[in-house]
């Protein structure tokens, strides 16, 4: 299965893999080469020194930066609130400009902030294009031949249930 938007990497997991485990024989149904966004920070050595900044500091800044947590207390004579914002960070140019030291130096100055996925480096290719795999695993002591037969089945009514804006990326082999 191939898959490249995050929605449709959604459905793959909700719809297509929770299909497919609820098949008599199957034991578990996993995802392989998913690329999960993620924001990379790659700082500068040079510039850090020539700053006296460490990547201790870096990192604590960025810890500090986008960790979730409440933000104060509204309180009253009889009740009392917490109040939880959602400050988390999302895009590469709101990591550029965390402060990372005093006098002030953001991200931007000491490095280089990319929007990529959690494991770069890993995949999984079909044709030669970058791919999703659903890896279908059977029960131990259920008949192969059963289950494949059985998935072969199922296959036509998975793929027809994708939505049209999912289609596209997606490309089935059994």
């Amino acid at each position: 299965m191939r898959c490249r938007s995050r929605d449709t990497d959604q459905y793959a997991y909700n719809v297509l893999a929770e299909s497919l485990s609820r098949i008599d024989g199957v034991s578990e149904v996993n995802i392989a080469g998913e690329q999960i966004p993620a924001i990379h920070v790659q700082v500068n050595p040079d510039a850090l020194a020539s700053r006296g900044i460490s990547l201790e500091d870096v990192r604590q800044a960025l810890v500090n930066a986008t960790t979730d947590s409440p933000t104060g207390n509204l309180e009253g004579k009889r009740q009392q609130f917490t109040l939880d914002t959602n400050d988390q960070l999302f895009e590469p140019d709101s990591f550029r400009r965390i402060i990372a030291a005093y006098p002030p130096v953001q991200v931007k100055d000491i490095g280089e902030v990319i929007a990529s996925s959690q494991s770069p480096r890993t995949g999984a290719w079909f044709i030669g294009k970058q791919t999703e795999l659903l890896l279908i695993e059977r029960q131990p002591g259920a008949n192969t031949i059963k289950v494949v037969d059985e998935i072969k089945a199922m296959m036509p009514s998975l793929e027809a249930s994708i939505p049209v804006e999912h289609a596209q990326h997606c490309c089935a082999r059994v």
